[in-house]
């Protein structure tokens, strides 16, 4: 007689549940051409600093184009159409998934899309960011170079818009933890819709191995990435589809809201869960830990 494993059954209802959950389709931009302006057209030029800087270097070679939340600096129309096309289509994502009506604000977020090695790190060295990533966010800022042997393309341009998207629904910054966490999900979310919420067609969805575990208590107070960032980010992802799972996608929309403005993260999930933060620590170890 074969006896099933209790906590199998959670995980499988889990993920099963995960491709319904907020299956919240959205309409994608036709490719073609950018319809690039002068600067001086564009509706909201206020960037930061380091926008300043990057808009300096290489002042002739850049192009510009928006859209209803977005303004595009780009030097390269082949490397910024992906991003042009879809920047939108996530942005619908994000905000239904809020559930947010009112999002009439004038200010738009803005994305500069380097073009090669050369203007990448010129423009990494003017601004003394030393990170080997492609891609950082400053606030409504995202600096993106879509390097040729990026080798998931799509989910990296998702997740780092995401960043921004997010960014923009908040009231300022939020956890490691969840920041990253809630751009994977999102952007796995926005991502499956073209295949009908079914995730399976765009990655697979991992449990962490139990020494690779990071206990909550840890994990919601980190301030830079720990060496297994792949762990890291899976867990983190794990966590945000559990939250929304368990508890709706309004209350974690309630939860980021009040983290981002400074709140404890445990002590804003006890009180709009509510339910003990270890209680809701237990559940979460029983879905995210591989038996194996």
């Amino acid at each position: 007689m074969n006896i099933i494993d209790p906590a199998k059954v959670i995980m499988i209802v889990f993920l099963c549940a995960s491709f319904g959950a907020a299956f919240i389709p959205a309409p994608c931009a036709e490719p073609g051409s950018i319809p690039a302006v002068s600067l001086r057209n564009i509706s909201d030029t206020d960037v930061s600093p380091k926008g300043r800087a990057a808009l300096s270097l290489y002042e002739k070679d850049w192009k510009h184009a928006e859209t209803d939340h977005f303004v595009y600096h780009f030097m390269d129309e082949e490397k910024a159409e992906i991003i042009y096309l879809k920047a939108e289509y996530y942005y619908k994502w994000v905000k239904i998934f809020f559930g947010v009506d009112d999002d009439n604000w004038k200010k738009k977020s803005h994305i500069f899309i380097f073009s090669s090695d050369e203007n990448w790190n010129a423009f990494k060295d003017r601004i003394s960011f030393i990170s080997g990533a492609g891609a950082f966010t400053n606030g409504w800022e995202l600096y993106i170079y879509p390097s040729p042997y990026w080798l998931a393309p799509m989910k990296t341009i998702a997740h780092e818009i995401s960043h921004v998207i997010v960014f923009r629904f908040l009231e300022g910054p939020i956890p490691l933890f969840l920041n990253e966490g809630l751009a994977q999900y999102a952007s796995a979310r926005a991502l499956a819709v073209r295949f009908k919420g079914n995730e399976y067609k765009v990655r697979k969805i991992n449990r962490i191995a139990r020494d690779e575990f990071i206990d909550l208590d840890e994990m919601i107070y980190m301030k830079k990435l720990p060496e297994n960032v792949i762990a890291f980010y899976d867990e983190s992802e794990l966590l945000i589809r559990h939250l929304v799972l368990a508890y709706g996608r309004e209350k974690f929309y309630e939860l980021a809201l009040e983290v981002s403005k400074g709140r404890d993260f445990k002590v804003a999930c006890e009180d709009i869960y509510e339910t003990p933060f270890k209680d809701i620590n237990r559940e979460f170890e029983n879905i995210a830990i591989s038996k194996d």
